[in-house]
């Protein structure tokens, strides 16, 4: 009986152990899954921060690109008013020097 005894204690003795291992155990886990946990909810914020930069970045890349093409759009109608000036102007010195070729061949 003493022997039965003393292995129960043994035994006993043994499970503890096991105890309090697995309750360290469970703890580190717990902090590690708090750890994460808190780890995961800084990403998804950050995520977000950077997800609204991106589009504020992407609206005003929109903007620019538009600004861009209205001023080529002004600038091309530009050369063209300045091209037809000059064409028009071209033109009425043409026809001045015609008339003044007829008036001089005309006088002589």
């Amino acid at each position: 009986m003493e022997e039965f005894s003393e292995a129960s204690r043994g035994y006993n003795s043994v499970l503890q152990f096991e105890k309090s291992t697995l309750a360290c155990q469970v703890d580190r886990i717990s902090d590690t899954l708090l750890n994460s946990e808190a780890q995961y909810t800084e990403l998804q914020r950050r995520h977000s921060d950077l997800q609204q930069e991106k589009d504020a970045v992407l609206d005003e890349v929109i903007k620019l690109q538009e600004q861009i093409r209205l001023e080529r759009k002004e600038h091309n109608d530009l050369g063209l008013s300045r091209e037809s000036r000059f064409d028009a102007s071209q033109k009425q010195i043409n026809k001045l020097l015609q008339e003044g070729r007829k008036d001089y061949t005309g006088a002589a």
